[in-house]
């Protein structure tokens, strides 16, 4: 997990207490090492389906991003496909959105539509 647009994490996918390790990366590819297999790992291809770990191929926050003054950041699963997505709301109305299905690809433009997220726009 060290190409470019990789995102590594630790954190335990499997419920037996110990730390798994995931790998996301920005065309969607999600490879992870669960504790629970013996830390064997077959997965080269990055294709392990997000239910193997949601919380691990979920979009990681963007340093920065949705912390304005009157901004509400949300985790919830926007796309539908099992991994936790980001959404941000402001006070004047503003929506944005870094969904998985895109790469979680950053999103700092503010004018995403209502049907992207509506649990997180609603």
């Amino acid at each position: 997990c060290i190409h470019e647009g990789s995102v590594f994490r630790q954190l335990d996918c499997d419920g037996d207490g110990a730390l798994d390790l995931t790998c996301t990366d920005n065309v969607g590819r999600h490879w992870a090492i669960l504790s629970k297999n013996g830390c064997a790992d077959e997965d080269w291809a990055g294709a392990r389906p997000v239910n193997v770990c949601p919380a691990g191929f979920g979009c990681p926050r963007p340093k920065g991003w949705c912390v304005h003054e009157g901004s509400v950041f949300r985790q919830l699963d926007c796309d539908g496909d099992g991994a936790l997505d980001l959404t941000c709301t402001d006070n004047i109305g503003r929506h944005w959105a870094i969904l998985s299905k895109n790469g979680c690809a950053e999103d700092w433009a503010g004018v995403r539509p209502v049907n992207v997220c509506p649990a997180g726009f609603g």
